[in-house]
């Protein structure tokens, strides 16, 4: 398992409640996004700022050591695994405006 892999799988196990939960409204999201926007972005707000987190745990890890050319290669792999189960993370903060409003 690499560095990043490793970062990502301790980051689940210590905060399964929070991602499970993000998990579970970031499926309902996109399936209705108007309908869960509101829950998708408080919920996603907490699981952005968490992975962001250990993001910078990873990446600082690499600048001390010979590897820090590395870390943006690494935090981008580390994304790419967030990504793998939320690909909508991005979306985290969007409004979307109904047509009819």
């Amino acid at each position: 398992m690499t560095k990043f892999q490793q970062y990502y799988q301790q980051m689940w196990d210590q905060h399964k409640d929070l991602l499970s939960r993000f998990l579970d409204i970031h499926d309902a999201y996109k399936t209705n996004r108007i309908a869960h926007q509101q829950e998708f972005n408080e919920i996603g707000k907490q699981a952005r700022e968490l992975m962001e987190e250990w993001d910078k745990r990873l990446c600082t890890q690499m600048e001390k050591g010979k590897n820090g050319v590395f870390s943006s290669k690494v935090s981008e792999k580390f994304w790419n695994e967030v990504k793998k189960d939320f690909p909508l993370i991005e979306m985290v903060g969007v409004q979307i405006v109904h047509a009819g409003q």
